[in-house]
């Protein structure tokens, strides 16, 4: 039995795990790319059926520091979600609403270390996403898929 389900019945791929990920965020059969960038946050670049992409569409703001991005589904409603991880700042999912262009954003973790991973998957077989996350000068801590608004997390 996978621990990881599938977030839609198209394929998906990520095509990288730092600070590049590839998604169809707008639930569009054209791939989406998310990018981070230390000095300019996190940006969307829409796939065009062209097979070219957009000019970048900001997601949330330059600060705090962003380090490290996943994306997948964290809410459990089949639509991708963009994590990111920050420098000595809490982390952020960024819940989407299946535009790709709307999200609820929620704050979780604490402003300890670098988050420089993550890792999404259903660890304890609840039928919810848990993150793990990888940090350097601080615990990793798995946080546990939650029904609630806020992930709930052990640091270990």
């Amino acid at each position: 039995m996978p621990i990881v389900r599938p977030i839609a019945r198209r394929s998906a791929t990520v095509l990288a795990t730092l600070g590049l990920a590839g998604w169809m965020l707008a639930m569009t059969a054209l791939l989406d790319i998310v990018a981070i960038d230390e000095r300019e946050g996190a940006a969307i670049y829409f796939g065009q059926r062209d097979g070219k992409f957009s000019t970048g569409v900001p997601v949330g703001g330059r600060t705090p520091t962003p380090y490290a991005l996943v994306v997948g589904d964290v809410s459990g409603d089949g639509k991708p979600d963009i994590i990111i991880g920050n420098v000595e700042a809490q982390s952020m999912a960024y819940i989407n609403d299946g535009s790709g262009r709307h999200f609820h954003v929620v704050r979780f973790g604490d402003n300890k270390g670098t988050v420089y991973g993550f890792a999404v998957a259903d660890v304890n077989r609840d039928g919810l996403a848990d993150i793990a996350v990888a940090r350097s000068d601080a615990p990793n801590v798995l946080y546990f898929g939650s029904r609630s608004k806020t992930p709930s997390g052990n640091a270990k």
